[in-house]
């Protein structure tokens, strides 16, 4: 997995008991995973886009506010129909030295054309320059 952001957990984004919120943790990792895609494909093709199409999520352990978050991804499968994304994200304490798993998800994407806003199918070229 290649690690994409790295934040400080803010008070602003913390629910009723010091965590940071559930939405924010899964939005996190929906950018991650997308981000992933945009780096090593999408930027290359203005024609083509992608939309999360659906995710498979697992909360692992809670993120304290003040500390630290890093967002990992990796591209797992490729088809003409859809990407699917492995995404991670780790946590550590503000003065602790050891990273936790706290999210761990599977996210789905489906492409679309830009230009017509139909869902677009990926040639074997396309599938195999994702897959690099």
């Amino acid at each position: 997995m290649e690690l994409h952001t790295k934040i400080h957990i803010e008070g602003h984004s913390l629910n009723a008991n010091g965590t940071l919120k559930g939405a924010s943790v899964f939005d996190y990792a929906d950018v991650t995973a997308f981000s992933i895609i945009n780096d090593k494909f999408t930027r290359f093709h203005k024609h083509i886009g992608v939309v999360t199409s659906s995710a498979k999520c697992k909360f692992l352990a809670p993120i304290l506010g003040y500390g630290f978050i890093e967002c990992y991804a990796e591209i797992v499968d490729c088809t003409p129909a859809r990407i699917t994304v492995k995404t991670l994200i780790k946590y550590r304490e503000r003065k602790g030295l050891e990273w936790y798993d706290a999210f761990e998800g599977t996210f789905y994407f489906t492409c679309i054309d830009r230009e017509t806003r139909k869902v677009y199918k990926l040639s074997k070229e396309e599938m195999d320059e994702i897959k690099k």
